[in-house]
């Protein structure tokens, strides 16, 4: 999630830095140097909040209780299992 958030902001940076630069009439080079400075930039930037985003979600899934997120077929498997060692 990091990664894709990371390449996305990049990305959009890079392609908005070269239309401004066209718009604004500057030189190819500049035009080029500015928006691989603004594409790293933005993957820097992106991958940053993709990870703060990513932790305080994986902070959250516990306090919300994961027994909740069971599917029923592993609840039987359980209450089988404790059957099966109750009768041993």
């Amino acid at each position: 999630m990091a990664r894709l958030y990371g390449v996305c902001l990049g990305l959009l940076l890079f392609s908005a830095i070269i239309m401004s630069g066209i718009f604004a009439g500057n030189s190819a080079e500049r035009i080029v140097l500015r928006a691989v400075v603004g594409l790293f930039g933005g993957i820097v930037i992106g991958t940053t909040a993709g990870w703060i985003g990513l932790s305080i979600v994986r902070d959250n899934i516990p306090a919300h209780g994961a027994d909740s997120a069971k599917t029923p077929e592993e609840g039987e498997q359980g209450k089988t299992a404790q059957a099966a060692s109750a009768k041993s």
